[in-house]
């Protein structure tokens, strides 16, 4: 009698065992990835991190920007999306016609004629580029995005 419990010991169902790992593991290690996700973030970066947007098309990320109180984050993501929709949007806007300009301390990036943004120091903080790297970067995302969406849409 002893032998058939110690066996069905030995085999337990991988049901049970299923449900002893798994509540093993939501009573045990969950404070810590929790702990650890409250206390991994780099000081430096922190404030960065929370204070920058994705500027999406087509739920695509193409590149992230920095905010400020009167204009946050998202709004400014949101704002720039919107320009490069509509750029998209008129086809008499060559994707190749995307140009980035100098102004007083920033850079400017069109679509032919369209504004699209600016860029500032701010916006390449989080990804420690300089300006005219990250305005390389914007350019050529604005680019894709702007093929991307004829694609998807015309052909």
């Amino acid at each position: 009698m002893n032998l058939k419990i110690i066996r069905s010991f030995r085999k337990p169902d991988a049901a049970i065992v299923f449900l002893i790992i798994f509540l093993c593991k939501g009573l045990f290690f969950t404070d810590i990835a929790i702990g650890q996700a409250k206390n991994d973030v780099d000081p430096d970066i922190s404030g960065i991190t929370q204070n920058i947007a994705p500027v999406k098309v087509d739920g695509r990320v193409l590149f992230y920007v920095s905010g400020i109180s009167s204009f946050p984050p998202q709004l400014r993501a949101d704002t720039i999306s919107n320009r490069i929709n509509k750029a998209a949007a008129d086809i008499s806007i060559s994707a190749d016609s995307v140009t980035i300009t100098k102004g007083e301390e920033h850079l400017k990036i069109f679509a032919g004629k369209k504004f699209i943004m600016n860029i500032y120091s701010t916006d390449c903080e989080a990804g420690k580029i300089s300006m005219s790297m990250f305005a390389s970067l914007v350019k050529l995302k604005t680019q894709a995005a702007i093929n991307s969406y004829r694609l998807d849409r015309y052909y």
